[in-house]
């Protein structure tokens, strides 16, 4: 091989290696926008004070819209159990929660609303207080037609403050 095929060779790869070096520092060097995580991971329909337990899955709490008092969907606690009612109470009273009120039916037979109902549990995520009351054996599932389901609910919901 001659000596200008050889110069010509050893300028293709230095050509190739520089052309390379400068895509990598472009390709690098811009800024990759990560997207913010999504505020919540729960809707919120209603928030509010608990100020009231009437028993294992009812209270009655400020800042809804037509009535105070709200069941818990798609649980059922025994109605005169006070292990479940100071449980509950243990968990929400005197305390802000947040509500998802049923998309489906709002209210439920007694006028009271039926909701999902989380509590703060650090800066970043809230309690689902319905499935802590069955995880703990206070309460059972008891599966509605509504819009919710239970059997797939999670213990801790990212909600930032």
């Amino acid at each position: 091989m001659d000596k200008k095929k050889v110069v010509i060779i050893f300028i293709l790869i230095i050509s190739i290696g520089i052309v390379g070096i400068f895509i990598s520092v472009v390709l690098f060097s811009i800024p990759h926008e990560v997207p913010p995580p999504a505020a919540s991971e729960i809707e919120i329909d209603a928030s509010g004070t608990v100020y009231n337990i009437v028993d294992g899955d009812t209270y009655d709490q400020s800042g809804l819209s037509d009535g105070d008092r709200v069941r818990l969907a798609d649980i059922d606690a025994p109605e005169s159990d006070i292990n479940a009612e100071n449980y509950l109470s243990s968990l929400i009273y005197d305390k802000f929660v947040y509500v998802d009120i049923d998309d489906i039916y709002g209210k439920g037979y007694y006028d009271r609303w039926i909701c999902v109902v989380y509590v703060r549990h650090n800066s970043t995520h809230v309690l689902n207080v319905n499935y802590a009351m069955v995880l703990n054996g206070y309460a059972v599932i008891d599966n509605y037609y509504n819009e919710f389901n239970p059997y797939d609910w999670k213990l801790y919901y990212y909600h930032k403050v």
